[in-house]
């Protein structure tokens, strides 16, 4: 089953778990509350993902959580806070991608007009390197990111200068 976070509610987890539901994929995209509603038009608040991924927990249901970086204007900083987000959720698997301009969606048309990519770039693949870089958050950090990205969630926040020179 694959939905977002924000659709999760007791009744629904606890008839897909008398459904026999394995696991589900969820997806979070962005750990930032003001670019998620702003970027992506997900108007939930970081509280209510992460209170409404508990009940998951609740009726034992394995989940795995689905995140991208590299979106147009975004900083690593932003980045950071998808990052900590995962932090506080109990996701069996994480996953991160970068943010692939396709064809026909409002982000693609973000990124044309601001000439972080060609008109007629054919974006091929969620899991390509990404094709944007900005100068404020560069195609190989935001590369670098995703490739550290299991280490942020999983050890502790002093660490993270030690992972920062794995990126």
């Amino acid at each position: 089953c694959q939905t977002r976070p924000e659709t999760l509610t007791e009744e629904r987890v606890s008839l897909l778990k008398k459904m026999g539901i394995h696991r589900m994929g969820l997806g979070l995209e962005h750990g930032n509350e003001e670019f998620r509603a702003k970027m992506l038009d997900r108007k939930v608040s970081s509280k209510k993902i992460v209170e409404d991924l508990k009940i998951l927990s609740t009726f034992d249901v394995k989940y795995s959580v689905n995140n991208i970086i590299g979106f147009p204007n975004e900083t690593r900083e932003l980045a950071l806070d998808t990052i900590r987000i995962n932090r506080r959720i109990n996701a069996d698997t994480r996953n991160m991608y970068t943010f692939t301009p396709f064809h026909g969606t409002p982000l693609r048309k973000i990124a044309v007009e601001q000439g972080l990519i060609p008109k007629d770039l054919l974006a091929k693949s969620l899991s390509s390197p990404t094709v944007l870089d900005m100068p404020q958050f560069s195609a190989s950090k935001i590369e670098g990111l995703k490739r550290c990205f299991v280490p942020y969630v999983l050890l502790e926040e002093d660490r993270w200068p030690e992972i920062q020179k794995a990126e």
